[in-house]
């Protein structure tokens, strides 16, 4: 028939790039710790999802030690490979939004590293924090008094809460901000007994040993990020950084872009 519409295929993915990459080894190492399996029997799965069987001559489809140099990412495989474990982790229950990004963002930001795996934030950066930050100058005051470092100069600012992932060189991370103005607590600008309330996920990972954090706020959208460094006595101080969005309102917010804050964490037992 001259006016049928010829019927296609999507092409065929050739090259897997190191995000694709590590989605799918995450997908693989998830399956293996879920079903307590190793990697003689996903070999024979993933050669099972591919219509593979064994050679007339006894040979295996896939060789065992390539699928293991994948699970480890010691070493890079060929993308023909790659796309038979594709294949397999078609069928296995998706990942959440923030680990997908989590992967996406640490593949790029290691692109241009030569000695293997993006590093992985340290275990002992969890936990649940306490986050201070630098006291805003009441109305009318335009001069700090307080010597800089004061830690009378510190307000409670927000709690924030740091979950390693297993298998993956990034980390989870929820800020729920309590004091956006960073008002003493007596200060005469706080018109509400209960300030309005400001919520964040997304992820740390830990380029060149310093801890950087991008999250989006769950309301607006809008990004906020974090620099962090690991400091005495268990905890983090740095700065935190976000764009003005229509959530904000005041001849000082109109002026600026985006604000940005001091910040100290420390653990919450033992927070002061």
């Amino acid at each position: 028939m001259e006016n049928a519409v010829e019927a296609r295929t999507p092409p065929t993915v050739t090259f897997y790039d190191d995000a694709e990459r590590g989605r799918i080894r995450a997908a693989l190492r998830r399956y293996l710790a879920q079903n307590g399996i190793g990697a003689p029997k996903l070999r024979d799965l993933i050669a099972d999802a591919n219509g593979l069987a064994f050679r007339k001559d006894g040979g295996e489809p896939i060789a065992l030690s390539t699928v293991q140099r994948f699970i480890t990412g010691k070493h890079r495989v060929n993308d023909s490979f790659v796309r038979l474990c594709a294949r397999f982790a078609e069928g296995l229950p998706g990942d959440d939004p923030v680990a997908v990004f989590g992967e996406q963002l640490t593949a790029f930001l290691g692109v241009r590293r030569g000695e293997g795996e993006f590093p992985p934030v340290p275990a002992e950066v969890a936990g649940s924090y306490t986050c201070h930050a630098k006291r805003a100058l009441p109305t009318g005051q335009l001069l700090r008094l307080l010597p800089k470092g004061n830690p009378a100069d510190l307000v409670p600012f927000s709690r924030i809460e740091i979950d390693l992932i297993p298998d993956r060189p990034f980390a989870s991370i929820r800020e729920t901000i309590e004091n956006w103005g960073a008002a003493a607590p007596t200060a005469a600008d706080i018109k509400l007994e209960t300030p309005p309330r400001r919520s964040y996920v997304g992820i740390v990972a830990c380029p060149e040993g310093l801890l950087f954090a991008l999250m989006r706020n769950v309301t607006t959208g809008m990004p906020r990020v974090y620099w962090l460094a690991q400091t005495g006595g268990n905890g983090l101080g740095g700065y935190g950084h976000e764009s003005i969005s229509n959530l904000d309102s005041g001849e000082a917010i109109e002026r600026a872009v985006h604000t940005t804050t001091q910040v100290a964490l420390s653990l919450a037992k033992e927070a002061v």
